[in-house]
């Protein structure tokens, strides 16, 4: 743009000094004079695209004169052309201006031709800056990023050491529930296992304790039975008669929690199936109430049965729904 502006200036000047197109000498000294205002290599053609003059602060050389047949071809035809020409150590940008007098008639060429090297070493100081700026970008990316990593791998590392802790059946204190909302929720659903874990194992001892309990009784009652008949009781018919029905007795509340033991030893293994069938409530109930009413009233609990005779019929596993009723009675 700077140079068609100075080629433009020089254009119109030229316009008013035709003479300088018929002299030689003329055109050298338009040159010089004008050279120490221009400091780019002014270049004077003909209409018929030949070199009248060149030069350069001062320095007049045809010789030296660098133009683009191009260039002139597109400016004689009445077009301004413009001209990049790319070097491995120099760039140069030509412009070149029709020049006509006031009959609108061409005269001549005024070529203005100008290194780009400043415009290229301003790009080569932009590439350093991007350089230096992508250098700091990708340092502070780094930094950031570290943090980052950090900021979530300190609450992962808790949360997978604490599955590794509960893998090893080893307490732990619940792990902080921080960081992003996948990690808060995770940290929550590790907690929540953590709990329900340790209510599992703690309903395991406390259901141990039970059999052990539930289990030692009758086997006591049933060893002193065993006991007194290996002394001789049992020459005693109706004592040994007596013995022999507690044990069946005692054998007989074992069952229950034999059935109990079998269902919660099949639910841990997956394979417990219902034998589902349709069964007349009305006809089912009685003779499962019927074994508890002894214990009831043994207990001097006020015992009573009523029991619809048009109740409906429900498709259940008789077996486990009387484990269920027994286990309701019993409490």
């Amino acid at each position: 743009q700077r140079l068609r502006a100075e080629a433009q200036l020089i254009a119109e000047t030229l316009e008013l000094r035709p003479e300088v197109w018929e002299d030689s000498q003329q055109a050298k000294d338009f040159i010089s004079d004008i050279s120490q205002d221009v400091p780019d290599r002014v270049y004077l053609i003909s209409r018929t695209g030949n070199l009248i003059v060149t030069g350069q602060a001062g320095e007049i050389d045809p010789t030296e004169a660098s133009i683009d047949p191009q260039g002139i071809d597109t400016a004689l035809s009445g077009i301004p052309s413009v001209q990049v020409s790319y070097g491995v150590v120099r760039q140069n940008v030509h412009v070149y201006i029709p020049v006509k007098n006031l009959d609108q008639q061409l005269v001549g060429i005024i070529a203005l031709s100008g290194s780009i090297e400043d415009v290229a070493q301003q790009f080569n100081r932009i590439r350093i800056y991007i350089l230096f700026v992508m250098l700091i970008e990708l340092v502070l990316g780094g930094l950031i990023g570290l943090l980052l990593a950090n900021r979530l791998g300190r609450p992962i590392h808790q949360v997978s050491d604490a599955v590794v802790d509960i893998a090893h059946g080893e307490r732990r204190q619940p792990v902080p529930e921080t960081g992003p909302q996948e990690l808060r929720d995770l940290s929550a659903a590790v907690n929540y296992l953590s709990f329900q874990l340790a209510e599992m194992e703690e309903t395991r001892r406390r259901m141990l304790a039970n059999i052990v309990h539930e289990l030692g009784r009758p086997l006591a009652a049933i060893l002193s039975a065993v006991h007194v008949l290996r002394q001789g009781a049992g020459d005693d018919a109706v004592v040994r008669e007596e013995l022999l029905a507690g044990i069946q007795d005692e054998v007989t509340r074992m069952q229950p929690l034999l059935d109990d033991l079998a269902q919660l030893h099949g639910q841990v293994l997956g394979n417990v199936e219902l034998k589902l069938q349709l069964v007349s409530l009305s006809d089912w109930l009685p003779p499962v109430l019927l074994p508890w009413r002894t214990s009831a009233l043994d207990k001097g609990i006020y015992w009573q049965v009523d029991i619809p005779k048009d109740m409906p019929q429900v498709r259940i596993d008789p077996g486990r729904m009387a484990q269920v009723t027994g286990n309701l009675l019993s409490n």
